[in-house]
């Protein structure tokens, strides 16, 4: 669905966007990962044709978006991180609004997100809360009956509940086939709904290769926490087995097969443990403390 190829754009001096290569699979709900100010706004403005590419391109279903910027964006929805939205508006009239704007409308959707997000849309938008207008905007844009969705912070402001709402209509909507590209610096919202993942740090893009090797190195580690009165040093651990302190939880990265170390842990004065999965936000971390030890080289 979308294929960046050498993707970079500099605003004067800064090089917001650095030569990103990436791919969003047709049908997939992609994540976008990094910090404020990594970029990744700048890459879905260029998806969208609102920013040109310095250099390099970005593909929509084969088009071009600066050279076919109108048939793009007949393809897409998109949310910006900022939006405004008309305050002398009821939230219905609001919606009615956008999609007055559509080549064609799905009717379903219109009606089963906003109950979904349970928003007064007889109410005026003035009336609104910052979350409840959030809300009201993603309404306008996932409701679109086009198969490529940009969402970008889209839980910005959104409370627990209102996020779970949010996890709930990705779902309706991957049910519906639609692709969704969505970024974040929210890492635990974002892994739960996406079946994949884009890193992009300092304006580069991660290679799938070095997050899956990194995926791999920190699911072998185990995580243990210690029964009170002990410490590391209690842990018999097999030969060449490191380990590091982290609040109540110890990280160990076994020398040989796992396995071994996870049995003899269970021996141990070991109250939990964890092995066999890294979370995003565990390998987002050390991607992150990689660049920065190499001083953010490539």
């Amino acid at each position: 669905m979308i294929r960046a190829e050498r993707l970079s754009r500099a605003f004067g001096n800064l090089q917001a966007v650095k030569a990103a290569d990436f791919h969003v699979p047709e049908g997939s709900v992609t994540g976008f990962v990094g910090p404020n100010g990594a970029g990744k706004s700048t890459v879905l403005r260029m998806i969208c044709g609102l920013v040109r590419p310095t250099s390099g391109r970005v593909l929509v279903n084969g088009l071009d978006p600066v050279r076919e910027p109108l048939e793009v964006r007949r393809r897409l929805s998109y949310l910006p991180g900022e939006t405004s939205i008309y305050l002398h508006m009821r939230g219905g009239e609001f919606l009615e609004f956008l999609a007055s704007f559509r080549d064609g409308r799905d009717g379903e959707l219109e009606k089963r997100l906003p109950r979904l997000f349970e928003l007064p849309l007889e109410r005026k938008v003035r009336t609104y809360s910052a979350g409840m207008k959030q809300k009201l905007a993603l309404c306008g844009v996932l409701s679109a009956p086009v198969p490529l969705l940009l969402l970008d912070e889209p839980t910005r402001g959104l409370d627990a509940t209102m996020r779970a709402q949010f996890n709930d209509a990705v779902e309706l909507l991957r049910e519906r086939g639609r692709t969704i590209l969505v970024s974040s610096h929210h890492l635990a919202d974002i892994e739960k709904v996406c079946d994949g993942m884009i890193f992009l740090l300092e304006g580069e893009v991660v290679p799938a290769e070095r997050v899956e090797a990194l995926r791999r190195d920190l699911a072998s580690r185990v995580r243990v926490r210690l029964r009170k009165g002990h410490s590391p040093e209690d842990l018999s651990l097999p030969p060449g087995a490191s380990w590091e302190s982290r609040g109540e939880w110890v990280r160990i990265r076994p020398a040989g097969d796992p396995r071994e170390l996870v049995a003899s842990l269970a021996l141990g004065p070991v109250e939990a443990l964890f092995w066999g999965r890294a979370e995003l936000e565990e390998i987002y971390r050390h991607l992150y403390l990689e660049k920065s030890e190499r001083g953010g080289e490539a």
